[in-house]
């Protein structure tokens, strides 16, 4: 007897439809080397909750080698993350040198790597705060809430999911000055699995 049922609304939300452009625009040109969203950014309004965002984000690079994408690529961070079971790769090479050579890239790749998912989490954070205070179907007592599914290429230090919460209210506080921005980017929630 305790449980809510949410439903989501069918109707158009304008200010919805500016939010996923937002994510669109900063996440589609984003510089290289960075989580940038692949596919449609969908939305929608959750009765009793508040908005909803989601959308894929993969690693994107101008490097032909180490496209996020590129197989041999995944294969070379995936051969770091578990030394126990080396993927052979001395096949596609004609000296030392070169394997050297090719292993030391899936190194950087995978630091690169890294260091763009913590980018991107702060970056979310930010929009979300920044841009998530336009929003004005949802009410002070529901959310705004993103979800990403990230390409992690089997780095397991980046999660396959991302998620970023923030109740309308304190955005609300930020806006009337009760609190500063830091204070609300602190205040979004980020969970990831």
């Amino acid at each position: 007897n305790k449980i809510d049922f949410a439903s989501s609304e069918s109707q158009h939300y304008t200010d919805l439809e500016v939010m996923g452009n937002i994510f669109e625009t900063a996440l589609r040109e984003s510089a290289e080397n960075t989580f940038r969203a692949s596919g449609k950014i969908g939305y929608m309004m959750l009765n009793n909750f508040g908005a909803i965002f989601s959308f894929d984000a993969r690693y994107g690079s101008n490097s032909s080698l180490f496209h996020g994408r590129f197989p041999e690529g995944q294969r070379i961070v995936r051969n770091f993350q578990n030394r126990t079971s080396r993927v052979r790769i001395d096949q596609s090479f004609d000296s030392a040198e070169g394997k050297e050579d090719f292993e030391k890239r899936g190194k950087n790749l995978k630091q690169d790597m890294i260091a763009a998912f913590e980018k991107l989490k702060k970056d979310m954070a930010q929009y979300m705060v920044d841009y998530g205070r336009t929003i004005s179907s949802v009410d002070s007592g529901q959310y705004i809430f993103t979800s990403i599914n990230v390409s992690s290429n089997g780095i397991n230090e980046i999660p396959n999911h991302i998620d970023f919460q923030i109740k309308k209210s304190v955005l609300e506080h930020y806006d009337l000055g009760k609190i500063t921005r830091e204070q609300a980017i602190d205040s979004v929630l980020v969970t990831y699995f």
